[in-house]
């Protein structure tokens, strides 16, 4: 015994105990039972295999009539000679009370035709919504058998819903080889050859031109496309191709072409398989089963567009009627794409597919453009093969009247950007901050007395130099609006100190006096430039309010104040604006604006 513990199955009790059954069991193998069905050449009865513990049919033919008992064996030979899933598979020939029988699998199920009489029970029982769909799908699992059975050299002969059972779960299998013939040229095979066969043979309702006439040499896989194609009929219009007397049938067979409706489904497959004529047929089973299936293929298309189409009748709703959110849009918007491109797989070149997803995306195409999207617009138009001149104009316009829109907002946000020209508001504010601390206290150094004369020295060439400054660096100071709001304040305050200046000696006022009313006056502007340009000044602002005050209280002290405020003002500019240098988020310079 091996050691490996993973090979290998011991037997236990039980299995022991049947074993000793088995080799002891001398009664029958096959039991046979009562009978379950009769046919023309014989009966059918339910046996059991003791040994197996399996359920079987068993054929027997009629007694005392050779060609009962011939045709059933010859049903055995060439079922034992195809092994295929919708062919019945035979286990035995075996002799019973003198006669042969044959020991197959039992089929639980019902002929085919009881379910062509019925649609009703086709969807009770196998929950089929399309009947014709159901009953084309069973022929194409008959085609495959009849298909396989040609590849072994073998012609059914007599096919019709009466041969084809079906079972209880939908299976389905084409019985009846007893008019079975080989197509080959082997004279020792079993089975009859074809082209020994000079009698009519088959169903007279359904049989080829050839096989009524007895025409053994012009069988061919051909024929049994013919019986195909009466199957089809059937399946069609739910009567046979031929009714009345045998006959009359058999007359009709010979010469009679069948008549095919052109509004019948699958009408030229149809007319093709029905013709009198083999060489008119299609050429192989596997022929005819392809257009059976290209036909699904597209009735199956045929419900996706209907589907497609009916989700972009809603699409062109909710976008007409305004109310429906992007979201909602979009979801019929994929629904419809999909449905068309769905159908369109399945039925390539399908006209009114490619027109449906053709008007889905002109119709998104034309939403974006009211919702003013010319990027998802765009994206819509890329997806037609050609782009409508009109929708194209209406997308290039958009995205024109954009691109200027953007350029204003760039431009916009360049100049609101307190990084624009940093450098040249820092210059300025050095510039003129050094004129403004070191003119007082060089006037003071200087012993120039308080006076008119003095303060009106000062703001003057304050206000000059300031224009000068401006007139050199004009371009980069109005770069942004920060920077022109600076321009404004610089040139603002001397300027008002002047002309605070000339009023008050006009006026008769205290020069001193006159020189504290400055602070308050370079307060207002220092307040003007907070709010409008950078809020972060409000230290050199709160500055000069300061300065003022401590003017008024103290008298005398004016000059020492206003250089302090004055030198304030410029570290608090050198503060703010110099990490512009290496700032790259733009920061906010007025957050009380926000909404």
């Amino acid at each position: 015994m091996s050691d490996d513990t993973t090979q290998g199955t011991v037997p236990g009790p039980t299995a022991r105990r049947r074993l000793q059954e088995l080799l002891q069991d001398e009664g029958p193998s096959l039991v046979v039972g009562q009978v379950i069905g009769k046919g023309g050449n014989g009966v059918v009865c339910v046996a059991t295999q003791r040994r197996v513990g399996r359920e079987v049919a068993v054929k027997l033919p009629r007694r005392d009539d050779l060609d009962a008992v011939g045709s059933v064996v010859q049903e055995a030979w060439v079922a034992g000679v195809l092994e295929h899933p919708h062919i019945v598979p035979v286990y035995d020939i075996r002799v019973i009370d003198g006669r042969p029988a044959v020991v197959m699998k039992r089929i639980d199920g019902v002929p085919w035709r009881k379910l062509l009489a019925d649609p009703t029970v086709v969807t009770e029982r196998f929950g089929a919504p399309d009947a014709l769909e159901w009953h084309l799908r069973t022929l194409l699992s008959v085609c495959h058998a009849i298909e396989y059975a040609h590849s072994k050299g073998v012609l059914h002969g007599d096919l019709k819903p009466d041969n084809v059972m079906i079972g209880r779960f939908g299976e389905v299998w084409v019985v009846d080889w007893g008019t079975a013939v080989s197509l080959t040229d082997d004279a020792s095979s079993r089975i009859p050859r074809a082209m020994d066969q000079s009698s009519p043979a088959g169903t007279p309702a359904y049989m080829a031109p050839e096989q009524a006439m007895g025409r053994g040499k012009a069988l061919s896989e051909r024929t049994d496309v013919f019986l195909l194609g009466a199957l089809l009929f059937e399946v069609v219009t739910g009567q046979p191709p031929r009714k009345g007397p045998v006959r009359r049938a058999m007359q009709a067979a010979v010469a009679e072409a069948v008549v095919v409706e052109a509004s019948w489904p699958l009408a030229p497959l149809l007319g093709a398989a029905l013709a009198l004529e083999p060489a008119e047929r299609p050429v192989s089973v596997a022929a005819f089963r392809r257009e059976v299936e290209r036909f699904l293929e597209r009735r199956g298309a045929e419900r996706l567009l209907s589907g497609a189409r009916q989700v972009l009748a809603d699409l062109q709703a909710d976008i007409a009627a305004g109310e429906a959110d992007r979201v909602a849009i979009y979801d019929r918007y994929g629904a419809a794409r999909f449905g068309f491109q769905q159908a369109l797989d399945a039925w390539p070149g399908q006209r009114r597919a490619r027109e449906g997803l053709r008007t889905t995306h002109e119709l998104m195409v034309d939403y974006e453009l009211q919702q003013g999207d010319a990027r998802a617009a765009r994206l819509h138009l890329a997806r037609l093969d050609a782009s409508p001149p009109a929708l194209e104009e209406r997308v290039a316009a958009l995205e024109a009247a954009q691109a200027r829109d953007a350029d204003v907002l760039a431009q916009l946000k360049e100049d609101g950007d307190p990084r624009t020209a940093w450098w040249a508001r820092l210059a300025v504010m050095g510039a003129l901050g050094t004129v403004w601390v070191l003119t007082p206290v060089t006037s003071a150094v200087l012993g120039v007395p308080q006076g008119f004369a003095r303060e009106l020295a000062i703001s003057g060439s304050t206000f000059v130099l300031a224009l000068l400054v401006m007139g050199v660096m004009w371009r980069s100071l109005l770069a942004s609006r920060l920077n022109r709001v600076l321009v404004v304040s610089v040139a603002a305050g001397p300027g008002l100190a002047f002309l605070l200046n000339v009023g008050g000696w006009l006026a008769g006022i205290d020069s001193e006096l006159s020189g504290t009313l400055e602070l308050f006056a370079y307060f207002e502007v220092a307040v003007f430039a907070t709010l409008l340009g950078e809020w972060r000044l409000f230290v050199g602002a709160l500055g000069f309010l300061a300065a003022f005050f401590l003017s008024m209280w103290w008298e005398g002290t004016t000059l020492l104040w206003m250089n302090l405020a004055n030198l304030l003002v410029v570290v608090n500019a050198a503060v703010v604006w110099v990490p512009m240098a290496w700032r790259r988020e733009q920061p906010e310079d007025r957050p009380w604006l926000r909404r």
